[in-house]
């Protein structure tokens, strides 16, 4: 059966309504960087879905939910997510990246 796209009432189109669940899989480097590891996992599973969420990105480092999740805390860390937005968008998947701030139960 193939699947029929998706229309948000925006007008955004996503080639089907499934959607990638936002798992933290905490291969980010020590940094909070986009490692390989992140790329490759939503390389493979990107191309099944409409929609990938890329979950877990800190956006403070005293925020930090987990060793190895994402940083979205510094302008530094903007080249490997284009990389990581750009690997899900060559799957033809869109992508969105969930933020988080672990508050009193930060590392």
């Amino acid at each position: 059966m193939a699947r029929q796209p998706y229309y948000f009432a925006n007008g955004l189109m996503i080639r089907n309504s499934i959607c990638a669940a936002p798992i933290d899989r905490q291969w980010g480097l020590v940094n909070g960087a986009v490692s390989r590891w992140d790329c490759d996992f939503h390389r493979q599973h990107a191309r099944y879905v409409g929609l990938d969420i890329v979950g877990s990105a800190y956006v403070s480092t005293r925020g930090c939910t987990a060793r190895g999740s994402l940083s979205v805390a510094g302008d530094d860390m903007i080249s490997g997510l284009q990389r990581l937005t750009t690997t899900i968008h060559q799957q033809g998947a869109r992508a969105i990246l969930q933020l988080v701030h672990a508050g009193q139960r930060s590392l």
